[in-house]
């Protein structure tokens, strides 16, 4: 089982209520869940198409029948993260990348961090260290190549506080 996104990948599903979403096939211009691959996850939004109900979350497709398993709600549109019912009419599925697992530069092209934490990647192993900002702090992050500095301010637009990278040594 992997973890795939793919572009342009929507369907619609009739009333799957709170459990999974059996795929009615693609819609006109877009392609099916069956490019993810059966058994691979993905991020989701299911929403009706006459209502105001919508749920982002983690799925896994399964093929034969084509089914979407809506394994974790990440946001909704009642302001939690429970499985909505979406008990009549039509609902639109498809690939999202949800904002908060969004890794991304803002607009002078400076990191921008999502709940004040910050995700460094080390090629030779693969592993990931997480540096947890409060406001006010400064936090160093090294490894054999080098080291970033990062210093934290006030509350940033993502409820954690605004960061600044102040140094950044990488040797090779």
């Amino acid at each position: 089982m992997a973890f795939v996104l793919k572009d342009r990948v929507r369907e619609t599903c009739n009333s799957p209520g709170t459990g999974a979403a059996t795929l009615l096939g693609a819609v006109t211009g877009f392609v099916g869940f069956s490019v993810l691959g059966a058994g691979n996850t993905t991020y989701y939004t299911i929403a009706d198409q006459a209502g105001s109900n919508w749920e982002v979350g983690i799925g896994l497709y399964s093929s034969g029948p084509d089914t979407l398993v809506r394994t974790t709600v990440l946001s909704n549109s009642a302001g939690n993260t429970s499985f909505i019912n979406f008990s009549s009419g039509i609902q639109d599925v498809f690939v999202t990348y949800p904002s908060g697992r969004a890794v991304f530069l803002d607009t002078t092209d400076t990191t921008a961090f999502t709940d004040g934490q910050l995700l460094i990647g080390d090629s030779s192993t693969g592993l990931l260290n997480k540096a947890t900002l409060t406001a006010g702090t400064n936090v160093t992050i090294t490894n054999g190549n080098g080291s970033i500095e990062i210093s934290a301010s006030g509350g940033g637009g993502g409820g954690g506080p605004n960061a600044l990278i102040t140094t950044m040594v990488y040797g090779i």
